[in-house]
C-alpha cells in the first residue's frame, strides 16, 4: 500500500521499542513520522479506491516491524514487537524518550484491518466483509461530555485511539451513550464492534 505506510508514527521502531536509528540525522535517530489517524485513513482510502475499481491488493507483514502492517507473523522466533502504547517522546533533540519494554503479542493491527474493510463496494465472493462494515452516526460531534452512537445494532465494545495511535480507552457498552468527559480536547479515532460481528470506525472531535 505504498511507502507512506512504511513510515512509523513518531519515528518509532517496533523492534527496538524506541526511536529508529538513522545515521543521516544529526541526533542519530528518527524525528517523527505520520500521525496514526492520517496513516490509517490513507490505508482506508487506498483500499476503497482499489475495491471500487475491482483491483486486488495485498497487505503484508514486515517481520519485526510488523505493527505497521495488518497481520503480524508468528513463524519466526526472532520476530518481536514492542507495544507503542508504552512509548513516549519528550524531546527529539536532544533525544529524550520513554522506551517500551512491553512485548506486543497481538496478531492483528486492528485499526488498519478495520479500515481496509470499512469502505468500498466489495465484489461477489467477499460479501461477508461487505456485510461487516456498519454505517453509524456519532452525535454530537464535536462533543463535550457524552456522545451518542446512532445505530439499530447492539454494541459490543468501543476502542478509542489518540492521534499517536495510543489506545486511550476500551469499554464494553450496554447503552448507546458513552461518557467521554475523561478525554482531553482533540481528535480521536473511535472503533466500534457490534454483537453481530460487524464494526465501524469514526473520528470524533472532543471540545
Amino acid at each position: 500500500l505504498g511507502e507512506f505506510g512504511a513510515d512509523n508514527t513518531l519515528g518509532y521502531s517496533y523492534a527496538e521499542g524506541d526511536l529508529n536509528r538513522i545515521s543521516t540525522n544529526a541526533t542519530g535517530y528518527a524525528n517523527g513520522g505520520p500521525e496514526n489517524i492520517s496513516r490509517v485513513e490513507y490505508y482506508r482510502y487506498i483500499a476503497e479506491q482499489g475495491i471500487n475499481r475491482g483491483f486486488a491488493f495485498t497487505v503484508w507483514d514486515a517481520g519485526p516491524e510488523s505493527n505497521k502492517t495488518i497481520h503480524k507473523r508468528k513463524d519466526a522466533s526472532t520476530t518481536k514487537n514492542y507495544d507503542i502504547n508504552y512509548f513516549s517522546v519528550q524531546s527529539y533533540s536532544p533525544k529524550n524518550t520513554t522506551k517500551s519494554t512491553v512485548e506486543d503479542t497481538s496478531i492483528w493491527v486492528e485499526d488498519v484491518k478495520d479500515a481496509l474493510f470499512a469502505s468500498g463496494e466489495w465484489p461477489l465472493g467477499v460479501e461477508d466483509h461487505k456485510k461487516n462494515a456498519i454505517e453509524i452516526t456519532l452525535y454530537p460531534n464535536p462533543a463535550n461530555n457524552f456522545i451518542q452512537i446512532r445505530t439499530p445494532l447492539e454494541i459490543n465494545t468501543i476502542q478509542i485511539y489518540s492521534l499517536t495511535g495510543a489506545l486511550v480507552s476500551k469499554k464494553q457498552l450496554t447503552t448507546k451513550e458513552m461518557d467521554i468527559s475523561f478525554l482531553s480536547p482533540g481528535l480521536y479515532q473511535m472503533n466500534i464492534s457490534f454483537e453481530n460481528g460487524g464494526f465501524s470506525s469514526k473520528k470524533v472531535f472532543v471540545k
